[in-house]
């Protein structure tokens, strides 16, 4: 699914084009349900349209998928699943034609979105965020809210500075380093 919200996500900020999109084989499987839901006025309700045909479309092949090799192969209970695996059955995933057109649109992100020079910088930045936050966390345990302390003697300290960064969201870490007084380029 993260697929979907980096597809909404790219086109949304102007990285990628609705043209670019258009050239996928996927296309062709959207294309039929982006029409009959009419025309759209605006580039955002069309970006939101697609991107829900999108992973609609993601999450039905994969039940579809899923649900006739799990008949195929006749699983009727969790010692047929056991046995499955032991004989080493793929009961859960794509269809081969829909692996490859999923393969392409994730080749396709690596290329045009992921390795994006404004993306790669602002990942190059959130890396620093995390490193800072890490080494003021780490030296500074009693900033740290005590539902995560309570394991530090168990766990240690970097897991413990490591889980809580883990919950922040990008924004709420940008603040804590603002909040921290760790001032650094991109965020002053």
């Amino acid at each position: 699914t993260y697929s979907a919200h980096d597809l909404e996500d790219g086109l949304e900020s102007g990285f990628l084009k609705l043209d670019e999109i258009q050239n996928l084989k996927i296309w062709k499987r959207l294309k039929d349900q982006y029409h009959k839901s009419g025309n759209l006025e605006n580039q955002e309700s069309i970006i939101r349209l697609l991107s829900r045909i999108f992973l609609n479309t993601v999450v039905s092949e994969f039940i579809d998928e899923t649900d006739k090799r799990i008949s195929t192969n006749r699983i009727r209970s969790r010692a047929d699943v056991s046995l499955a695996y032991k004989n080493q059955l793929r009961l859960v995933g794509f269809s081969e034609e829909f692996s490859e057109e999923f393969r392409e649109v994730k080749s396709f992100l690596f290329e045009a979105l992921y390795r994006h020079p404004q993306v790669v910088r602002m990942s190059e930045h959130g890396k620093e965020t995390i490193h800072l936050l890490f080494k003021h966390f780490e030296s500074h345990p009693e900033k740290i809210p005590d539902s995560y302390l309570i394991r530090e003697e168990k766990e240690g300290r970097a897991r413990v500075v490591c889980d809580y960064i883990a919950g922040m969201t990008d924004r709420y870490a940008i603040e804590k380093l603002k909040s921290e007084g760790i001032f650094w380029f991109p965020y002053v």
